[in-house]
């Protein structure tokens, strides 16, 4: 998993600079058919199995990590993903636009939500883990 520090580092010089939040991140992932029954659960009603990614298991925030860095590889020069956050750093106004334009393209070919209200656009600064 990557750190603020290693963020912070990537981001430094950059001129224009995009928050992205993406809406009940785990919950837009699917579990794969055969992985669902290690997430079963007993109640007085039967016993049940979650379909998407919840928050509480024990690997989710790996799986997540991994899905991120898979939609987003080859985008390292300008996007850095945490978790459901994912930050876009450009030097110009045009490579910006440009760099927005791949990360909505991935996020929507990977299915993906963004949450428009949680995402920062033009703010003079951001924070990335409490930094």
């Amino acid at each position: 998993m990557k750190n603020a520090n290693e963020i912070i580092y990537r981001v430094a010089g950059a001129s224009y600079i995009i928050v992205i939040d993406l809406v009940k991140f785990f919950y837009q992932i699917e579990l794969s058919p055969e992985c669902r029954h290690y997430t079963a659960f007993y109640t007085p009603f039967g016993t049940f199995h979650y379909n998407i990614l919840a928050q509480g298991l024990c690997g989710a925030p790996n799986v997540a990590q991994k899905l991120i860095d898979r939609v987003m590889r080859g985008s390292h020069r300008h996007c850095a993903g945490l978790m459901d956050d994912l930050i876009v750093y450009s030097t110009t106004w045009e490579k910006h636009l440009t760099h927005l334009r791949d990360v909505f393209e991935r996020l929507q070919n990977a299915g993906l939500t963004a949450n428009m209200s949680k995402c920062v656009f033009a703010s003079e600064s951001i924070k990335i883990v409490g930094f």
